[in-house]
């Protein structure tokens, strides 16, 4: 019986060990560089919020604005090697911010970080710099 208890306690104890990872990558220290990085690629995500907003209809180019500010964005997050969790949250913000272009998404869903970790560029990165 003692054994078993053991063993319930034993189990119970290493499953809360774990997912210690995730928690280490909420405390990333950004250099001054990615942190201008992601304030210019957060203000260009709102520009794109408010440029999408009035529209209704889906177009395969979208809007002149969407495609300069789509360009800004692609430009301002890989100048600056940001961490992989970082720059997947932008990319990700950003698709969602323009929705209603297709070439859009699809130049932003390019850079998207696929495998992370396993192969490409990507396995070299840390997720904190």
């Amino acid at each position: 019986m003692s054994r078993v208890v053991l063993a319930i306690v034993v189990t119970l104890i290493l499953a809360g060990c774990g997912g210690g990872h995730r928690q280490a990558a909420q405390h990333c220290i950004l250099s001054a560089k990615q942190r201008r990085a992601v304030a210019r690629a957060s203000s260009d995500i709102r520009r794109l919020q408010r440029i999408e907003g009035p529209l209704r209809r889906y177009s395969d180019r979208g809007t002149p604005a969407q495609e300069a500010v789509t360009g800004k964005f692609l430009l301002d997050v890989t100048t600056t090697q940001l961490p992989v969790d970082v720059e997947a949250r932008l990319l990700h913000r950003a698709k969602a911010a323009v929705g209603l272009c297709g070439l859009c998404f699809q130049g932003i869903e390019a850079q998207e970080p696929v495998a992370v970790g396993h192969i490409g560029q990507y396995a070299r990165r840390e997720p904190c710099h």
